[in-house]
């Protein structure tokens, strides 16, 4: 575990409150939810990932595993995310690059470098309402039905 970057572990309640406010959800979880389900989180273990990702269902979420090696890794990523420690501490990060931009227990955003080796042991969530994700199924399949009409239109 890093030491520079207590200030910025959050508990689980917190983290899901700082990125719920992009879908404009609250999220109602209990540290104790989390706690008494998991007590380490290994990224590379699917039995971790899966039960990770039924608790969120069970939260009407979706989570997706993002992965990474660097910062420069989360720059494409849609943002806030979600980081894990192994030892389940939470960290919301809302920039990539070769400083992550993080938020503290207070809030704030702050810049802060964090080795490559210690990123590679991080997990790092996206997280999405499941209404938000069938709404682009449905967009999805609109599209794809328009494609296919327009394709029996023009070769008739």
């Amino acid at each position: 575990m890093d030491k520079k970057l207590e200030s910025y572990y959050l508990s689980a309640e917190t983290a899901l409150s700082i990125v719920s406010k992009k879908f404009n959800i609250k999220i109602d979880i209990k540290e104790d939810d989390i706690n008494l389900r998991f007590k380490k989180y290994d990224r590379n273990n699917t039995d971790d990932s899966i039960q990770m990702k039924n608790f969120f269902l069970s939260l009407g979420l979706s989570l997706q595993d993002i992965l990474f090696n660097n910062g420069e890794d989360l720059l494409n990523e849609p943002m806030p995310i979600l980081l894990l420690t192994p030892e389940m501490k939470w960290m919301v990060c809302v920039s990539g690059g070769q400083k992550i931009k993080l938020v503290n227990a207070r809030g704030e955003l702050c810049y802060v470098e964090i080795e490559d080796e210690y990123l590679k042991e991080l997990s790092a969530f996206s997280i999405l309402p499941l209404n938000k994700v069938v709404d682009s199924i449905r967009v999805k399949n609109i599209i794809k039905n328009s494609l296919s009409m327009n394709k029996i239109f023009y070769t008739k």
